[in-house]
């Protein structure tokens, strides 16, 4: 792991465009475009982006969400993809791009923490961070940027895995501190809290994720996730932002989750490389919850993936007949069609 660190700190090796030291001019918004895009297609060419439709129309769907409220103009462009990564992590990328490690949609515990998340890092974008980190004397180079993130993904899936993600993890606590200021993570906080109040979630989604992860970590004593690494939480930053969440007025309602725990048992199967580990996880949650809606599409989807399509399909009639009320949602649909088609 460590040769391949070495090997992937290297710009050169990732084509991409030198952007001289701290003191230079801040990028502008065509170069930001550019820088993102090739940073998208280095994590594409290693195989490191999840290629899923469904996931990625999902992501992509409450990222428009959130846009739609957050002040930019009508035609600015937002791309988010999904990382093939059971970390806990998400980041911005100059240009509108955003990732988001699937780690943190299968621990998310509602479509409002992800939104959260999304929200937070569409502050930093709409923002403009990571150049106004660049124009006050900042280091980080969207190189350095790259080759932290593709190292985590090659290094991904494999026996060196955790190596690799200790030594990021000390990697991205250093560029946290030079990329994200306190002022820039409050300012993400704020905004993003409004933006995410506007989009109809519930406003204390961002901050009750960044809590329960503090406190599962905590409890646990488990590593730190990458997402605390690089977003650090402090009692004051913390305090402030459920604060500002109770500033808005709760509706009696929020955006479903339906979708979100279908979404999220997908994202658990195509991430795991064993799916002997997929069907163990989801046969313990229907052991104890029989009608489970997330445990029986991920246990369905997980067969699919090891041929079993009889045995989806079974599950994907049971859930169409048990869960009428899913019907105006494509996704089991889509699951039977595919499980009915693999089983001739």
């Amino acid at each position: 792991a460590g040769a391949l660190l070495s090997g992937a700190m290297s710009a050169q090796a990732y084509d991409l465009p030198q952007l001289g030291d701290g003191n230079d001019l801040v990028y502008s918004p065509e170069e930001e475009t550019a820088i993102g895009q090739q940073v998208v297609r280095q994590l594409r060419a290693q195989q490191g982006i999840l290629e899923d439709a469904q996931l990625t129309d999902y992501i992509q769907a409450v990222g428009n969400r959130l846009v739609a409220h957050s002040g930019v103009k009508a035609n600015t462009h937002f791309q988010f993809f999904i990382v093939r990564d059971s970390s806990i992590n998400a980041f911005a990328l100059p240009g509108g791009f955003i990732g988001i490690n699937s780690g943190l949609i299968t621990a998310a515990r509602n479509e409002a923490e992800l939104a959260g998340v999304l929200g937070h890092e569409i502050a930093h974008v709409t923002q403009r961070h990571i150049a106004r980190g660049k124009d006050t004397g900042g280091v980080l180079t969207i190189a350095a940027l790259a080759a932290m993130i593709a190292g985590a993904i090659l290094a991904g899936g494999s026996g060196d895995a955790a190596f690799a993600a200790l030594m990021l993890g000390s990697s991205a606590l250093q560029q946290a501190q030079i990329s994200y200021t306190r002022a820039h993570e409050q300012e993400a906080d704020r905004i993003g809290i409004r933006i995410l109040a506007a989009a109809g979630y519930d406003p204390d989604g961002m901050a009750g994720f960044f809590e329960h992860l503090k406190d599962k970590a905590q409890f646990y004593g488990g590593k730190t996730p990458e997402l605390l690494l690089t977003h650090p939480l402090s009692v004051n930053r913390m305090a402030e932002a459920q604060a500002r969440a109770e500033q808005y007025t709760r509706q009696k309602s929020y955006l479903g989750d339906d979708t979100f725990v279908l979404m999220q048992a997908r994202a658990r199967v195509l991430t795991n490389v064993q799916q002997s580990d997929s069907q163990e996880y989801f046969n313990a949650v229907l052991a104890s919850k029989p009608d489970d809606v997330g445990g029986l599409y991920g246990l369905a989807v997980s067969k699919l993936q090891v041929g079993e399509a009889q045995a989806a399909a079974q599950l994907a009639t049971r859930l169409q007949s048990q869960y009428p009320q899913y019907q105006q949602d494509q996704t089991l649909y889509l699951l039977q069609a595919e499980a009915l088609q693999k089983s001739g």
